[in-house]
């Protein structure tokens, strides 16, 4: 996930370009996604005007040897499985806060792009790193506690230990984390004025996980966009 014009790319009528080794461009696009992921987070943490009193992801003390793509996979496919059991599958999006959003639902390419420049973040000692993505729904919720009694029975009944983020829950926001033994994390979280769906991989200790800059291809379209 990346803001915009965090690199502070030229103004519109400049069109020059600079050329750019290819480990300068990595180091580009590794900044803006870490700086991005921060953005996300925050306006997570301000949605609903609520602090999340517990956090979604956290140290893990259990490693995997999942590679990068095997994350990725993971990730996608939990995500496409909550929003399926939630009722509610449009509007859901990736990015936003000055990060170019990505319609989950949308064209397979753009998805496939914000997929492809999903990165580790660290978790673990040795460089073991995890993946963290959230999607955001601006939709309006007309019972949020049944969408999110939806989604955490189903998660339950895969086996994920499901607890309230909030000592006290509210009635008109719901808001829930469910983890697993292997280390890996969901959350969710609806109120009538949107949803919120984040999944942590395992985290990982594979060479694609703690040493993905050699495993990392040449920009891809959505990269350029940066």
């Amino acid at each position: 996930m990346r803001p915009g014009d965090l690199l502070g790319r030229a103004s519109d009528t400049d069109t020059r370009r600079v050329p750019m080794n290819r480990e300068d461009m990595r180091m580009r696009i590794t900044k803006a996604r870490v700086a991005a992921m921060a953005v996300v987070l925050v306006v997570m943490l301000g949605t609903g005007g609520c602090v999340r009193e517990v956090p979604v992801v956290s140290t893990s003390e259990v490693i995997s040897n999942e590679t990068l793509e095997e994350q990725r996979a993971w990730v996608e496919d939990r995500l496409d499985a909550s929003i399926a059991v939630s009722g509610v599958s449009e509007g859901w999006y990736w990015g936003g806060a000055g990060v170019p959003e990505v319609i989950w639902n949308g064209p397979q390419a753009e998805r496939e792009g914000a997929l492809a420049s999903l990165l580790p973040l660290e978790c673990g000692e040795h460089g073991a790193g995890r993946l963290d993505v959230s999607l955001r729904n601006k939709a309006a919720v007309g019972d949020p506690a049944a969408v999110a009694d939806r989604v955490r029975t189903f998660w339950e009944s895969e086996g994920w230990t499901a607890t309230d983020v909030w000592s006290e829950p509210s009635p008109d926001e719901q808001y829930f984390r469910a983890d697993r033994e292997d280390g890996a994390e969901l959350a969710f979280r609806a109120s009538s004025s949107g949803m919120v769906l984040e999944v942590a991989s395992t985290c990982s200790a594979h060479n694609t996980v703690t040493n993905w800059e050699r495993y990392v291809d040449e920009p891809n379209a959505f990269d350029e966009e940066l």
